[in-house]
């Protein structure tokens, strides 16, 4: 518990201070040479291999007067080889270090527009953005983030629409974006790089433990503990496999730092300790790595009250490189915090932490993630106008396929044009015929109305008559009122229409007058359903007697519904 409270207390000088001393240990691995190549021996290469050991030997390069030699080299061995494609490659480089190596930015100007020239004109789309990124990736890694970045991104973008992940020498490439990415602290796409290096059998730069190392180092970055350990072990085993001391001093001190990092000090010391061991031996490539991991041991030793043992590994170190030293500055200003704060010495621990806040600081500026969030911006938006010119190369293209269209039309237009009056005359015909059949069902629906009014005419006439007798029966006393009232009811019950008979009747007034229902629902929607029958009847010009028969109510009553529906609507029904 005691472990974990220290912990907690300096958890946020610890992580800061490893965000810095892991990323020196990525770039000093990086920045190693594994390989002694030289350009003559790019003829013992297969041919499916010279550019991959092309790339490799441009990476190894330090941008100086004598490279040029080299390249000149190179340009006369792709001619003894008639190698057209390496020849381009390597008149790129040569307008790449030309740039790098003049002065006169009036020069490099020109320069740079003549390579962009050159690279337009080959068949060769990698061209391109392999200057781009040449150019790009030196300038990042000279400082210059305004001239890089966007060259490296578009480069980036370029490649991407080449699918550069089937290159033999894609690892050329990956290199590049994982400094850049690691550098701004998006450690998910660092790793992302390292991956896909890992998977390229071609790859002829590095070993897999450099790859592991730094993949482990992303990993600890974003807090996968137990994924960086898994990937630090990996580039452990493979460095001792090769008998790489460097790379296996590095990655043994980074599995310290991670077990460090959780706080598990003990466990930590093992693996600093072995890490020095390894990394004093070689001290001459690395010995900044050798001071930042004297002070990560001092760092364990004080959180276990080790004062007195810790003291021995407190010694200095001072180096010329500003950027190098930054990530050991940090971690020696947390490690003397620490230790004056365990001796009680307050005012010289709270001078070490004002010290560390003010580089903190200064650091925070170097790498503010901000700067590549606005250049992936550019990015996107130059993707945006590259889809839009593929989008106008396809309009074109269908453009062009339209006009051939058209001229085929064209040129049939003469045959097409009969079939086409022919098409026409049968179109009419049928057209006609169809005008004469929908006649003659409107003919035949006019003849089953009046023959449905005569109908009911007929019957009115039958149901008057029969009236009549009853009420002379009824006169002559020959019926009973009873009687007589019954066949009254039972008369009035067969002259009102039922529904269904309304719905026969509607369907045949429907065909005589297609629109006469919707009209009245479209312009006057408060009619109710027996003014609606009324005003059928009416449109048929029936007698009064007839509609009041045939609707089983009284003549009165169609007048007087006849006169309120006048008030209601006078145009409706004639004066």
């Amino acid at each position: 518990m005691q472990d974990c409270r220290k912990q907690n207390r300096y958890q946020p000088f610890l992580s800061l201070a490893a965000l810095l001393s892991v990323l020196l240990l990525s770039f000093s691995t990086l920045a190693r040479e594994k390989f002694n190549l030289s350009v003559k021996d790019i003829v013992k290469q297969p041919a499916d291999n010279r550019l991959n050991y092309f790339f490799t030997l441009h990476y190894t390069w330090q941008k100086e007067k004598s490279d040029l030699k080299r390249i000149d080299s190179l340009m006369r061995i792709t001619e003894e080889l008639n190698d057209p494609q390496l020849r381009e490659y390597a008149h790129v480089v040569k307008y790449a270090f030309d740039l790098f190596l003049t002065p006169s930015q009036t020069q490099k100007d020109a320069i740079f527009k003549a390579a962009e020239e050159y690279t337009s004109q080959s068949e060769n789309k990698e061209l391109t953005p392999f200057f781009y990124y040449t150019v790009g990736i030196y300038a990042f890694y000279m400082g210059d983030l305004k001239k890089g970045l966007p060259l490296v991104y578009e480069a980036k973008q370029l490649l991407e629409t080449l699918r550069y992940e089937s290159f033999r020498h894609a690892s050329f490439y990956y290199l590049g974006f994982f400094h850049l990415y690691y550098t701004f602290q998006d450690y998910p796409k660092a790793a992302q790089y390292c991956e896909l290096a890992l998977q390229n059998k071609h790859d002829f730069m590095f070993f897999p433990a450099d790859y592991y190392n730094n993949a482990g180092l992303c990993y600890f970055n974003f807090k996968a503990y137990e994924k960086a350990e898994i990937y630090f072990r990996k580039a452990i085993e493979d460095a001792k496999k090769r008998k790489e001391k460097t790379i296996e001093g590095i990655a043994i001190g980074n599995l310290g730092q991670t077990y460090w990092l959780k706080g598990q000090y003990q466990k930590a010391l093992i693996y600093l300790y072995q890490g020095l061991k390894t990394n004093e031996k070689n001290i001459q490539n690395i010995p900044l790595n050798v001071a930042n991991t004297r002070m990560y041991i001092a760092h364990c030793l004080l959180s276990l009250d080790s004062l007195e043992k810790a003291k021995q590994f407190l010694h200095p170190y001072s180096s010329q490189d500003p950027f190098w030293s930054l990530s050991y500055n940090r971690m020696r200003l947390t490690t003397l915090s620490l230790y004056y704060d365990k001796t009680k010495n307050y005012a010289l621990a709270s001078a070490y932490k004002d010290s560390l806040m003010i580089l903190k600081d200064s650091i925070k500026v170097r790498t503010d993630s901000n700067k590549i969030k606005v250049f992936e911006s550019q990015l996107e938006a130059e993707k945006f106008l590259n889809e839009k010119r593929d989008l106008e190369a396809k309009a074109q293209n269908e453009k062009q396929k339209r006009n051939l269209i058209i001229a085929g039309l064209i040129l049939f237009f003469g045959t097409g044009l009969v079939w086409l009056n022919e098409r026409r005359k049968q179109t009419e015909k049928l057209g006609n015929q169809k005008r004469q059949q929908a006649e003659d069902k409107l003919a035949q629906a006019n003849g089953q109305l009046e023959q449905y009014i005569a109908n009911i005419k007929d019957k009115n006439a039958l149901i008057e008559k029969i009236s009549f007798q009853l009420q002379v029966a009824n006169r002559a006393n020959s019926l009973s009122a009873e009687e007589a009232d019954k066949y009254i009811k039972n008369l009035q019950q067969s002259v009102i229409l039922t529904e269904e008979n309304w719905l026969e009747f509607k369907g045949l007034f429907e065909k005589v007058f297609p629109n006469f229902f919707s009209d009245l629902g479209q312009y006057y929607d408060d009619l109710n359903p027996a003014e609606v029958r009324l005003l059928a009847l009416q449109r048929l010009e029936l007698p009064t007697k007839d509609m009041a028969n045939m609707l089983g109510i009284s003549t009165d009553s169609i007048k007087k519904a006849r006169y309120r529906l006048r008030k209601k609507y006078p145009d409706l029904l004639e004066s």
